[in-house]
């Protein structure tokens, strides 16, 4: 054979080779990727069709964004670290073999919640801290993006607060999962008291020092509820500041500025309200990572305490869901709370601060 013939057949069956293989590996976008019999391959979603309600439409929108990655817990009590944020689209990494728990912070009150899965028979139920329990439908794929969003189900959740979502341990073992709010609330800026939030971190912010010991933080200057955030210094170890809640069967907002610093609020009549580590604000997410809503059934003076690690300064806000934030805080006849001199005053009708009266 002549040697340039032969060159010229070489050259022929790279080009093929080349061109073989770049269609078997060419892809773009965001996909996922499944361990199959001849090995992983990425599967891609398709781009959703106009079928389907607005819900769907954006949960199969999600398939193209941004994610973020989260662990699963391997029980019930490590849920509470393995969170899910209501609107973010999460890749949810499943233990092998085993259930995998989550948990979500639900933030209102009689809400419709739309669980978007990308794989069947993977969530099992979500179940509140008082052992109600709400069941995923195993297959109901979306009508907006039925080949990539297996499961579409729609639950009424009657009571905001903390869940854990349970995942099956048969399946797959990694699964997108996005929870979106309908109704009222699918638009982050119609919670009024999440916005007010974000926009009191621009006026007037007091200092307050916390205390070392719960006794003291109750003898010492109070916290009150109100329109506007405290600046909390925070001493080595834990830490503690008085809260002082004039009403009684009250929901209440929690907004801290760093994650994984407040614990819970306590009364020793009224009991242990635990305030969830990280559910950033829908509003500002990058200013108040912690954005929790709690009911107390009492009011009193409560202690709030901080954990003994992360950030020595935090900014905190607690405010009553029903008022929002106003101007100022809760006026109250018959005792007034000290600011910087401490104690309780009789015959006021204004909680009192560091150096100002909150009207």
């Amino acid at each position: 054979m002549q040697p340039e013939l032969m060159k010229s057949l070489v050259m022929v069956g790279l080009l093929a080779t080349f061109s073989i293989g770049c269609g078997d590996s060419a892809s773009s976008g965001r996909g996922h990727e499944h361990e199959g019999g001849d090995g992983e391959h990425e599967h891609m979603p398709e781009p959703p069709t106009d079928g389907g309600d607005e819900l769907a439409q954006r949960a199969c929108h999600g398939l193209h964004g941004e994610s973020v990655d989260l662990q699963a817990a391997a029980d019930h009590a490590g849920a509470e670290s393995a969170r899910v944020v209501v609107g973010e689209t999460t890749v949810v990494h499943l233990p092998s073999g085993a259930s995998g728990f989550a948990g979500i912070m639900i933030p209102h009150d009689h809400g419709d919640w739309g669980f978007f899965v990308d794989e069947p028979n993977v969530v099992v139920t979500v179940t509140a801290h008082d052992g109600t329990r709400f069941d995923i439908n195993p297959h109901s794929p979306s009508e907006s993006c039925p080949d990539d969003m297996q499961v579409d189900a729609r639950v009424h959740i009657p009571a905001g607060g903390h869940y854990t979502i349970e995942f099956a341990a048969e399946g797959a073992r990694e699964v997108t999962l996005q929870v979106l709010p309908e109704g009222e609330y699918a638009d982050p800026n119609a919670d009024p008291v999440s916005a007010g939030a974000c926009e009191a971190l621009g006026g007037e912010i007091q200092t307050v020092m916390a205390s070392s010991a719960a006794d003291e933080a109750l003898a010492g200057n109070f916290v009150m509820t109100g329109g506007h955030f405290y600046h909390l210094v925070l001493p080595e170890g834990s830490s503690y500041v008085g809260v002082h809640l004039p009403t009684d069967h009250t929901d209440w907002a929690v907004f801290v500025s760093e994650e994984d610093v407040a614990f819970s609020l306590s009364h020793p009549d009224v009991g242990i309200f635990g305030i969830s580590p990280l559910v950033p604000s829908p509003v500002c997410p990058d200013d108040i990572l912690v954005d929790t809503r709690v009911h107390i059934h009492a009011g009193g003076d409560f202690v709030l305490e901080l954990g003994p690690t992360g950030p020595r300064e935090v900014l905190f806000n607690i405010v009553s869901e029903a008022e929002g934030h106003g101007e100022g805080g809760h006026e109250e006849g018959g005792e007034e709370h000290g600011g910087e001199e401490g104690g309780h005053e009789e015959g006021g009708e204004e909680h009192g601060g560091e150096d100002e009266d909150h009207a």
